[in-house]
C-alpha cells in the first residue's frame, strides 16, 4: 500500500536505535566500515560513519570518508547527458550518429537507429562485454572498440547491462563539450551541489587523509585488497564519494532538478532519467534468497537508475561494487526519502539491502532481519561459485598433454576490440603479457591454456588454434558469455 511522507520529527524518532542496530550489523555480517546517509523532505536528517576505514592504523569511518561508489556512477553520467539535452547538444530520441558519427555499432540497423535513451537504458542488444577494459589500460577509447563487438539479441527487445556503453557516453560527453567527463560534471554537478569531496581516481582519493582502505576475506580471515582504480572505467564506474557528499546528490534528484530552491535542470529532462526504459525481468535477488515474502515487484532499468516497488512503494535506486567496496544510493520519489550506503568491503551485500531496513523504520513497516537476508545471498552467491568451479573441474580433460613445443605458441596475438596478448618464454614456462597483467600460462587440455588475470578472480581459457599448414595462427577466447569465442589473430605469422 503506498503510504504519505511523514514529517521530519516523526522520521527522526523513527531512526532511534540504529546507531546501536548499525554497530551489531557490521560486527554480526564482519564489515570492516560503514558511512550511511538519509534524507527526508530535503533535508539530511543522518549522515555518520561506523567501523573502521583502516583496520591496521585503527582509524574510524566519518561521514566525510571516501569510498569507491562503482557503478553508481552511472546516475551522473545519465544526470550529466539530461543537461547536454537541455543545452540543445542531444535530444533523446534522435539517433546518436546525428550528433557524433565516430560512435558507431557493428549492427548496421542498430547503427542507424541507436539513440541515448536505448544507450542508457541498456538496450541496444549488446551484451556486458567486459573482457574489453579487463586488460586495465588507461588510455583505451571505448567508441574505437564498439564497432567490433557483437549484439546478442535483438534491438530494444531485451535488457543486457553494458558497462562499455556509458564508457563510451562519458566519450560523447567529451566530444560535444569539449571537456574532460570530470571536467564537465565537476562544473555542473559536483560544484553547484557542494560535493567537495567526490573524485574521479582513487590517486586524487589517497590525498585526501580521509578515505576508506578495502577488504576482502581469505580463509575466514579479513584482508587488505588491493586498491584498484577504475579511472578506465570513467563514466561506468570510476567515482569515489562520500555519505555526506551523496546525500547532496540524492537531494538533487529528490527536489527534481533544483539546488537550494534554484533550477539547476529542469524537471522535465531530470525525471525523464527516472523513468523506466527496459524491463530487467520476473525476479529480483530478493525474490531468490527470501521467497516467503514478495518484496519487490516490477523491476525495470530507467537511465542510470534501477526501478523497483518495495512493499508497495516506487523506488529508484543504483548500486554499485567491486573488490573490497559495496555501494547503494536509493531515493523514493513519491515520499521524498533517500538514503545512500557505503561499505569497504564485498563479502557482505549489507549495504546493498540495509537500504530496505531504513524504508521498513522510516515507513513504520514491520521489521525483517535483513542480516539473515545478507548471509543468505552471500551463501546463495558462494554456492554458485563453487557449482561453476566444479563443473569447470568436471569438464576439464585429465592426463592430456599439448601438441607442440610450447614456444610454438610464442607471440603477439590481436583482436581490434581488446588488448593484445603477448606470449613469451621464461624458464621455460609460457609467460602471459595482457595489458597491464602478467601471469603464467597454465596447460589446461589439449591446445588449451588457463590464464589467471588476477582481477576480481577473473581466469580464461585461451584455445591456441593451427591453419592447414599446422601453423599456430591465433587464438579463441569466450570473450563474452552471450557471445561466441573471439578470434585473436597471431601477428607476423609465416603464411
Amino acid at each position: 500500500m503506498m503510504m504519505k511522507p511523514f514529517n521530519l520529527q516523526i522520521s527522526k524518532e523513527r531512526l532511534d536505535g540504529l546507531d546501536t542496530y548499525l554497530e551489531e550489523a557490521i560486527i554480526k555480517r564482519k564489515v570492516p566500515g560503514l558511512g550511511i546517509s538519509i534524507v527526508v523532505d530535503n533535508e539530511i536528517i543522518y549522515s555518520k560513519g561506523f567501523g573502521l576505514r583502516n583496520i591496521k592504523k585503527k582509524e574510524k569511518v566519518t561521514k566525510d570518508t571516501i569510498f569507491p561508489i562503482g557503478s553508481t556512477t552511472k546516475p551522473f553520467t545519465s544526470t550529466a547527458i539530461a543537461m547536454l539535452v537541455e543545452d540543445g547538444l542531444l535530444e533523446w530520441d534522435k539517433p546518436i550518429r546525428n550528433y557524433c558519427p565516430e560512435f558507431k555499432f557493428k549492427d548496421s540497423y542498430i547503427n542507424e537507429n541507436v539513440t541515448i535513451r536505448d544507450i542508457l537504458g541498456h538496450r541496444t542488444g549488446m551484451p556486458g562485454h567486459n573482457f574489453v577494459w579487463f586488460g586495465f589500460e588507461p588510455e583505451i577509447t571505448y567508441m574505437d572498440k564498439v564497432q567490433y563487438l557483437d549484439a546478442s539479441k535483438p534491438f530494444r527487445t531485451t535488457f543486457q547491462y553494458c558497462n562499455i556503453l556509458y564508457c563510451s557516453t562519458a566519450e560523447l560527453i567529451e566530444k560535444l563539450t569539449g571537456k574532460s567527463y570530470s571536467e564537465f560534471v565537476k562544473e555542473r554537478i559536483l560544484k553547484p551541489l557542494g560535493m567537495k569531496k567526490t573524485f574521479f581516481s582513487r590517486e586524487d582519493v589517497w590525498k585526501d587523509s580521509d578515505y576508506a582502505a578495502l577488504y576482502t576475506e581469505k580463509d575466514g580471515e579479513i584482508i587488505e585488497s588491493a586498491d584498484i582504480d577504475l579511472k578506465f572505467g570513467e563514466g561506468s564506474g570510476n567515482i569515489n564519494s562520500t555519505a555526506e557528499d551523496m546525500a547532496k546528490f540524492l537531494r538533487f534528484h529528490l527536489s527534481k532538478g533544483k539546488v537550494n530552491d534554484k533550477e539547476l535542470l529542469s524537471e522535465t529532462n531530470l525525471v525523464k532519467t527516472h523513468l523506466p526504459a527496459t524491463i530487467i525481468g520476473p525476479r529480483s535477488m530478493l525474490d531468490d534468497v527470501y521467497p516467503e515474502e514478495k518484496l519487490v515487484h516490477y523491476q525495470s532499468y530507467a537511465h542510470g537508475w534501477i526501478c523497483e516497488f518495495y512493499r508497495g512503494n516506487r523506488m529508484n535506486y543504483h548500486a554499485g561494487s567491486y573488490q573490497g567496496c559495496c555501494h547503494i544510493a536509493s531515493f523514493l520519489p513519491d515520499l521524498n526519502i533517500g538514503i545512500d550506503i557505503l561499505t569497504n568491503t564485498i563479502e557482505s551485500f549489507l549495504g546493498h539491502i540495509l537500504h530496505y531496513h531504513i524504508i521498513d523504520r522510516l515507513l513504520g513497516l514491520e521489521q525483517i532481519d535483513y542480516l539473515v537476508v545478507d548471509e543468505r545471498i552471500m551463501n546463495y552467491i558462494k554456492e554458485n561459485k563453487k557449482k561453476g568451479q566444479e563443473r569447470k573441474e568436471k569438464e576439464k580433460v585429465k592426463k592430456t598433454k599439448h601438441s607442440r613445443p610450447l614456444e610454438d605458441y610464442v607471440g603477439k596475438y590481436t583482436h581490434p576490440a581488446y588488448s593484445d596478448f603477448k606470449f613469451k618464454l621464461e624458464d621455460g614456462k609460457l609467460i602471459t603479457n595482457f595489458g597491464i597483467h602478467t601471469s603464467e600460462a597454465i596447460h589446461y587440455h589439449y591446445e588449451i591454456f588457463e590464464v589467471n588475470l588476477g582481477i576480481f578472480g577473473v581466469s580464461i581459457l585461451v584455445n591456441f588454434e593451427t591453419n592447414q599448414k599446422g601453423i599456430v595462427h591465433g587464438l579463441r577466447i569466450q570473450t563474452e558469455p552471450a557471445s561466441d569465442p573471439a578470434f585473436f589473430k597471431k601477428e607476423d605469422n609465416p603464411s
